[in-house]
């Protein structure tokens, strides 16, 4: 069953339940996720115990938060390898009025 928090929107009449937060990878000791009633422009999160940021899912820009140079390295370094797993996920975890556009030249 789901665990911690969890939303519910409507789309075309029909209540559609999503939790509070979408891991999309683990990556040495990092958590990258979305969440689900987040604003634009679309990011994502890296989370550890001393750590709280956000980047642009298009181009790995910081948005917040302050990672070391060894973080900011391996973050870009996975985003040039799985920008098409973050777009997934916003998209799937968005309302239709709010979605990623395709890879493209990513």
């Amino acid at each position: 069953m789901l665990h911690g928090p969890c939303y519910i929107f409507f789309r075309n009449g029909e209540p559609i339940l999503l939790q509070g937060k979408q891991l999309v990878e683990r990556l040495n000791g990092l958590r990258l996720e979305i969440y689900p009633d987040e604003h634009p422009p679309p990011h994502f999160h890296v989370r550890a115990p001393d750590l709280n940021a956000s980047f642009a899912i298009e181009d790995c820009r910081l948005l917040r938060g302050q990672p070391s140079p060894d973080v900011l390295d391996k973050v870009r370094y996975w985003h040039q390898h799985s920008k098409h797993k973050l777009i997934e996920v916003w998209n799937a975890t968005r309302p239709t009025d709010c979605q990623v556009g395709p890879c493209g030249g990513a």
